[in-house]
């Protein structure tokens, strides 16, 4: 059996989906198949989690490290920065409402570089157009030229899951689930680990 797989970011995720897209399934953060799953585009029932992502920062190859390990510390780093990318997808939304909580959202908006279209935060960050990048771990560390510094403190940090859920009116339901349950699988831990991910 051969799977045709097509991958897009978050942010044109809504649109792909709402003008009709021929797929099986959907993988995405689980958030983003709520609406789908509400207006029937998705089967109801048949979204399961898989892996946890958590977001982090990146500094272009040796540069200095910014101090991340408190929300004070955090929040003081992105004052002094002088440019900040993060993504239009679930980090982006996420860092977005990080901002807000820590009442910098305009000093960050001043600064945001944002991505070209298909572009990783990271790209933007190892080729000099930013300071910090900000995205999820499984999309900082495949990038060359940058160095990802830890996870954000305790307190502000939030698990994006990732899920995989059916579309309606495909015949594949079989197979949809074998491969759902594929990936909940043992043999797919390590994998989901050694990209940044965490089995659920």
């Amino acid at each position: 059996m051969r799977l045709r797989v097509e991958f897009s970011p978050g942010s044109a995720l809504d649109s792909r989906i709402a003008t009709g897209v021929d797929a099986d399934l959907l993988v995405s953060p689980a958030d983003f198949s709520e609406p789908f799953l509400s207006n029937g585009q998705l089967v109801a029932g048949s979204r399961a989690n898989f892996a946890r992502s958590v977001v982090a920062f990146a500094v272009r190859a040796g540069t200095s490290k910014p101090d991340i390990r408190s929300t004070e510390s955090l929040r003081q780093a992105l004052l002094d920065a002088r440019s900040i990318s993060y993504s239009r997808g679930a980090s982006g939304l996420q860092f977005i409402d990080l901002a807000q909580r820590l009442g910098i959202l305009d000093e960050v908006k001043l600064k945001t570089v944002l991505p070209h279209p298909g572009e990783l935060v990271g790209s933007v960050v190892a080729r000099g157009a930013a300071e910090i990048g900000v995205q999820q771990v499984s999309e900082l560390l495949p990038v060359p030229g940058i160095e990802v510094v830890s996870p954000l403190p305790p307190e502000l940090r939030k698990d994006i899951i990732y899920s995989i859920s059916s579309f309606s009116g495909r015949r594949g339901g079989a197979v949809a689930s074998a491969f759902s349950e594929f990936l909940r699988s043992p043999v797919v831990a390590p994998v989901l680990k050694k990209h940044g991910l965490e089995p659920f």
